[in-house]
């Protein structure tokens, strides 16, 4: 029997209350768009920081400390 339209629902915000913790005070009362966006938010600084490591990472010259004299 497939799942209802609020069976997803629900399903989805209790995956994500999981996956994304609460940081506030008192009982956890994000919507499902509200943990969308904390989501997308979390993976998206995520991947824009690893970006930025591998440019800086590719920007520095690999020295030999042989070669050094």
């Amino acid at each position: 029997m497939p799942l209802s339209n609020s069976e997803k629902v629900t399903l989805v915000t209790d995956t994500l209350k999981d996956h994304i913790p609460y940081e506030g005070s008192g009982s956890d009362t994000r919507s499902l768009a509200d943990l969308k966006a904390a989501f997308l938010k979390r993976h998206l600084d995520g991947l824009v920081r690893s970006y930025q490591r591998n440019q800086a990472d590719a920007a520095l010259e690999a020295i030999a400390t042989e070669t050094v004299t």
